[in-house]
C-alpha cells in the first residue's frame, strides 16, 4: 500500500508505464553511493577524460564525449549507455571494474541526474561536466598554432562545410535555402550553431565547433583538423577561445561576400527603381519598403537572409 501511494500520487487509481518505471528508478537511485566530496567526482571525471583521450583523441572535450555516449540521436542519455560506453571495447573506453568501479560511475550518474529523471540531456551533461571537470576541460582552448591561410582558401574551407550542412539540414527535413545559397546564408549558419551550443551558453568553443564538423557533419574527408583550425582563428578574432551566434555567422558570411562585385551608384539605382516598381505593381506597395521587408521576412527575424 505504501508503495502504491507513492506510486498514484494523484490518486487516480491508475499509474502509467512511465510513472511506475520512473519511481522504481528513483528508489534504486537512492540506494546508491553518494560522492564524499567534489574531488571524489573529480576522480572519476580525470579517470574518463585520460580514457577518453586515449582512445578517441578528445579529452577534456565533453560534447565529443555525449556524442560517444549517446548513439541514437535522442538529445539525452541515459545510465545503461554511459556504462556501456565505459565498458564497451569497441568505440568505447575499455575500463574494467579494477580501472573504474561500478560504484565510482554510480556516484557519477547519481551527482548528475540529482532531480531523478533517469536521463540526462546535452546540455545538463555539458554544464556538469564544465562544472566539475575543470581540471581537464579544454572548452576555452585557443588556437595559435593554427595555419596561415589565405581570405580564399578559408572561404572555400567555409564553402565546403556549408554544403556538408545544407546536406545534413535536409537529411534533419530542416527547410532551407538551395546549395548555392546555403554557402552565404546567416540562418544556415545559425542552424548549426544552435545545434551545437548544446548546453544553451549562447557562445560556442572551438572543441564544439570541430566535434560537431567531425562526429555530425563528418567533415573528415572534406575539410582538414588545419582547415578547422584556421577557419576558426577566422571566427575568434579576438582569441578569446569562444564566439556568440552572431560572431559565428557574420565571420562566415563576410568571408563569403567579400568577392561579390559592388555597384556604381547609377547601377544601384536603377536596381531600386527596378524592385520599386515590382513592388508596387505586385503588393501596391511602392516606396514602402517596411512593407517589403514585412513580405520578405517570413521567419519574423527582421532582416534579409540570403
Amino acid at each position: 500500500m505504501v508503495l502504491w501511494r507513492r506510486l498514484d500520487i494523484d490518486g487516480s487509481g491508475e499509474v502509467s508505464l512511465e510513472e511506475f518505471t520512473i519511481l522504481m528508478y528513483r528508489v534504486d537511485l537512492a540506494s546508491w553511493p553518494e560522492a564524499s566530496s567534489p574531488d571524489d567526482i573529480d576522480r572519476v571525471i580525470r579517470r574518463l577524460n585520460a580514457a577518453v583521450e586515449k582512445w578517441h583523441h578528445a579529452g577534456g572535450n565533453w560534447y565529443r564525449m555525449f556524442l560517444h555516449i549517446e548513439t541514437t540521436s535522442s538529445g539525452h542519455i541515459t545510465f545503461d549507455n554511459l556504462k556501456r560506453f565505459v565498458r564497451g571495447r569497441f568505440l568505447g573506453l575499455n575500463l574494467d571494474l579494477s580501472e573504474m568501479p561500478d560504484d565510482d560511475l554510480r556516484k557519477l550518474w547519481k551527482a548528475m541526474d540529482s532531480s531523478g529523471d533517469m536521463r540526462v540531456p546535452i546540455g545538463l551533461f555539458m554544464a556538469f561536466m564544465r562544472r566539475n571537470g575543470t581540471s581537464v576541460s579544454m572548452h576555452k582552448v585557443t588556437i595559435s598554432a593554427a595555419p596561415a591561410m589565405s581570405r580564399q582558401e578559408l572561404r572555400e574551407v567555409a564553402t565546403r562545410l556549408a554544403l556538408l550542412l545544407h546536406s545534413w539540414l535536409g537529411q534533419r527535413g530542416i527547410r532551407g535555402p538551395n546549395a548555392a545559397a546555403a554557402v552565404t546564408s546567416p540562418a544556415v549558419w545559425s542552424h548549426l550553431f544552435n545545434f551545437i551550443d548544446a548546453d544553451g551558453s549562447g557562445r560556442l568553443t572551438f572543441l564544439e565547433f570541430e566535434g560537431c564538423a567531425l562526429d555530425v557533419l563528418k567533415s573528415g574527408s572534406k575539410v582538414s583538423g588545419d582547415e578547422l583550425k584556421g577557419l576558426w582563428r577566422a571566427v575568434d578574432v579576438d582569441g578569446s577561445g569562444e564566439a556568440t551566434a552572431e560572431e559565428f555567422a557574420v565571420a562566415l558570411y563576410r568571408l563569403q561576400i567579400e568577392t561579390w562585385p559592388r555597384l556604381g551608384d547609377d547601377a544601384l539605382a536603377k536596381l531600386i527603381g527596378l524592385l520599386n516598381a515590382a513592388a508596387d505593381k505586385w503588393h501596391r506597395c511602392g516606396g514602402n519598403w517596411y512593407k517589403v521587408l514585412v513580405l520578405c521576412d517570413e521567419d519574423g527575424m527582421h532582416y534579409f537572409p540570403m
